[in-house]
């Protein structure tokens, strides 16, 4: 593979006599899901909860969040025991190395890197924030990416997501090659046609029908708090609270719990506490509401009547 490809390979190529696990890292809406629908296209099994469009197994997703009464080495045993090589996509491992320390097996590496602007602005419109705010945010997740390639010595493939669109049988066959699967050409002409941008299930998966948790755990004389996720760990969730549907305040799940580390969220990144409303600010009689700003959802424990 030439470096002007957009697809660069790293580290010693894969003993194909070895068992071995396919790992898809990135960021939230870059293109990892593109990458997950070619390795489903040549064969390869994510988990027995991936499907289209997304390709994220939500067995192994509960397990790394703490939120499953499974364990993550549970579930790689047992996928490793029914597969000599399969593969999962989880973006915010690049954060969490510390989730597949001697627990996956052999890692192949799969990193897609998608232009800045794009995936902002498609985080921006699944969540509704500020663009630049997600600019910078994009920004920073894709260090943690590279600093995650730059400390391993596995295999891995570096794409280019614009250019993979530009040869989706090039891409095919480039992640084909490193990770080491037994596919015929016509295997690899197949699967090249999952390629595309955005395709319209994903885009209606992401902005509809994302997966949001939390709770309201207590009101106060002046204040609300508790804990909040959705789907994308690498940004706290924005919420609402509103008073017979007037809204109060608008604030961040973006505080540390040290409870909610590995039960709630990876790191325990998403407890809130508002200390700072006035007194009466949830009058008797009135309904107040905490839920999620992206699409209007209640918090567990909401509403609350005063």
């Amino acid at each position: 593979m030439s470096s002007n490809e957009g697809f660069v390979r790293r580290g010693p190529p894969v003993a194909m006599d070895e068992p071995r696990t396919i790992v898809v890292v990135g960021v939230a809406r870059g293109g990892t899901s593109m990458v997950s629908a070619v390795l489903d296209a040549l064969g390869v099994f994510l988990g027995d909860e991936a499907s289209a469009p997304r390709f994220e197994d939500a067995r192994l997703v509960r397990a790394m969040r703490g939120e499953s009464g499974e364990d993550v080495e549970t579930i790689v045993a047992d996928y490793d025991g029914r597969h000599r090589v399969w593969g999962f996509k989880y973006p915010p491992v690049a954060q969490e190395p510390e989730l597949l320390d001697g627990v996956v097996r052999n890692p192949v590496y799969l990193a897609v890197f998608r232009d800045l602007l794009a995936v902002a602005n498609r985080r921006q419109l699944a969540h509704g924030r500020d663009l630049a705010e997600d600019l910078r945010n994009t920004h920073e997740h894709y260090g943690h990416v590279v600093r995650f390639l730059a400390d391993t010595e596995r295999p891995s493939l570096l794409v280019s997501y614009e250019k993979a669109l530009l040869d989706p049988h090039g891409f095919t066959r480039a992640i084909a090659s490193v990770c080491g699967l037994s596919v015929s050409a016509d295997d690899i002409t197949r699967a090249s046609q999952s390629v595309e941008a955005s395709p319209i299930a994903y885009t209606a998966t992401s902005t509809s029908a994302r997966r949001l948790a939390g709770f309201l755990d207590g009101v106060s004389a002046n204040g609300v708090r508790g804990w909040a996720v959705g789907d994308d760990h690498d940004d706290p969730c924005e919420l609402l609270l509103l008073i017979d549907g007037v809204e109060i305040r608008r604030f961040r799940a973006d505080g540390y719990r040290p409870d909610l580390v590995g039960r709630a969220h990876p790191k325990g990144i998403c407890a809130f506490e508002v200390d700072d409303l006035p007194d009466g600010f949830f009058p008797k009689g009135s309904e107040l509401r905490v839920v999620h700003s992206s699409d209007g959802t209640d918090l567990h424990g909401s509403p609350r009547r005063g």
